[in-house]
């Protein structure tokens, strides 16, 4: 895995054999640095200027894809004419049409009840919570003595094991936190596939792809993306990523040279 800055002028020649470009943006840890709490990140104006010029450029599009309930990841961004997805791709909004994928409801009673499980659970450690995200949830433990961290990941594999025998729900754990969703087929790989195939069945022209994120739940995107530039957030041993940038305001200066490569592309 190179560091992008190192190899960028192959990354200009990767953009000159293509006509459109996808770029796809995780939200924590990507566009805003990671918090303690869900509720303090926040998208700087400086970043929210850039990605609002970056959606008025011809032939670019942006698509954010988080873990975060899409309701809550639209308001954090507060830009209309971007391609949404929530829940790690689970819910969407594509040209202002909302979707959801159609085998929530069949599990959602496993879900409310691990849910109420792990409630308990969190009251025995002070700084751990849920986030509810309605189809899904995260079990955070960030905030917790450091001393106690293996003991709530034994305890939450002890309360979830049930569930992972039965495939009804599965696990994906980050920075100290655990999603948990759904279990079956889809991730943010296929919400990231199913968009360049949206856009493949109106243009003949050549598709260029950039995803970047953070966490392991962005793993699945690198996976199903691999002809195109993925890039980690963090130097990470092991990542199918092809490139990383150390930090979120590493990705607001390569958005910036995109926003500037992007504009000479046009005059040219």
């Amino acid at each position: 895995m190179k560091y992008l800055w190192n190899d960028i002028d192959e990354l200009k020649k990767y953009l000159e054999r293509h006509s459109i470009l996808l770029i796809f943006l995780d939200f924590d840890g990507t566009l805003s640095p990671i918090q303690k709490h869900p509720d303090k990140a926040k998208l700087s104006a400086r970043t929210k200027n850039l990605l609002m010029r970056l959606s008025d450029k011809k032939n670019l599009s942006l698509i954010i894809v988080s873990g975060r309930q899409l309701d809550d990841l639209k308001k954090r961004i507060g830009i209309s004419n971007l391609i949404y997805s929530g829940n790690h791709g689970l819910e969407s909004e594509i040209n202002s049409k909302r979707g959801t994928h159609p085998l929530i409801i069949k599990l959602n009673t496993k879900l409310n009840e691990v849910k109420e499980r792990l409630l308990q659970l969190s009251l025995l450690y002070p700084g751990s919570f849920i986030e509810d995200k309605n189809i899904s949830f995260s079990f955070h433990y960030r905030g917790i003595d450091r001393c106690n961290f293996n003991l709530i990941k034994s305890d939450f594999s002890g309360i979830i094991k049930t569930y992972r025998k039965s495939h009804s729900l599965k696990i994906i754990a980050g920075k100290k936190v655990f999603d948990v969703i759904p279990d079956f087929d889809w991730s943010k790989g296929h919400f990231a596939q199913q968009i360049v195939n949206l856009f493949s069945k109106t243009t003949k022209e050549n598709i260029a792809t950039i995803f970047i994120g953070d966490d392991s739940t962005d793993e699945s995107a690198f996976l199903i993306l691999k002809k195109g530039i993925n890039i980690r957030v963090g130097r990470k041993k092991k990542t199918l990523a092809n490139h990383y940038l150390k930090n979120s305001s590493d990705v607001y200066k390569f958005l910036c040279w995109i926003e500037e490569h992007h504009s000479l592309r046009q005059i040219n």
